[in-house]
């Protein structure tokens, strides 16, 4: 059995399916002098952490204030996943981010777990259906930063990201007025990921939110990129936007916290 603790051989390893682990793999490029990696395995069976101070992204800040670990964990077998636990610090609370709830099981043998809630992964290969009025741009206006502001993107942090190309805004007008927004940005090499999505109350019902994704993932297809569109489980109106569309689900990541 082989360990591998090098970030970047670790990161090699997890490319093999970037959009499978792109959690760890959008974690160790966003953070990388915050981030450990460690990958257990052998030619057909692997483990993988991800292991980072709770305070380093600011969902998990927000979330989880009291965490002083995220642990970002995937692989196959539990005696491989087991062997990995081993390299999570005992301190907590620490919040575990599992690809497989069946890992859980054996998390609880070593921590008292509470599972915390849950997020889903769609993405489409498939060009969606056009998208008119759709405006893309790499600038945005107060009103527009203000519906991005409301699903907790900074301006400052998209702003630097605009200005660096590595996001671009979506919108759509009706009668002059900002009717709703979306955003693409970088997760992990070619794997962008759509979110940001806000219809102002007095459009809404009218399909505009699903246009403005479609616009995002159109503009995505044409550069050769490949989407992600992630949503809390109990968003209901979100999922079915996602399929209303034609994404697939690929991916569920369950967060639990260590009491």
């Amino acid at each position: 059995m082989t360990v591998i603790t090098d970030p970047r051989i670790v990161a090699q390893k997890l490319e093999l399916d970037a959009l499978l682990h792109i959690v760890p793999l959008k974690h160790l490029w966003a953070f990388p002098d915050q981030a450990r990696a460690i990958w257990i395995g052998d030619r057909s069976d692997y483990a993988a952490l991800v292991l980072l101070d709770a305070q380093a992204a600011s969902y998990d800040r927000a979330a989880y204030p009291d965490a002083r670990h995220v642990a970002i964990i995937t692989g196959t077998q539990p005696p491989l996943i087991n062997a990995l636990l081993n390299h999570v610090p005992k301190t907590g609370p620490i919040v575990f981010k599992l690809a497989n709830t069946v890992h859980a099981t054996e998390i609880a043998r070593r921590w008292r777990i509470q599972r915390a809630r849950a997020f889903l992964s769609f993405t489409a290969t498939l060009p969606p259906a056009p998208a008119a009025g759709v405006e893309i741009g790499l600038r945005a206006s107060d009103a527009m930063f203000a519906l991005y502001n409301e699903q907790g993107h900074e301006r400052a942090w998209l702003e630097a990201l605009l200005a660096k190309e590595l996001a671009f805004t979506c919108e759509l007008k009706c009668d002059g007025r900002t009717a709703a927004v979306c955003l693409a940005y970088e997760n992990y090499g070619r794997i962008w990921e759509v979110g940001g999505v806000v219809t102002v109350p007095a459009y809404r019902e009218q399909g505009y939110g699903s246009r403005v994704v479609c616009g995002a993932l159109g503009e995505l297809h044409r550069r050769g990129l490949l989407p992600r569109y992630q949503v809390s489980e109990d968003n209901l109106a979100s999922i079915a936007l996602a399929r209303s569309i034609g994404m697939t689900q690929f991916l569920t990541i369950t967060h639990y916290l260590s009491a």
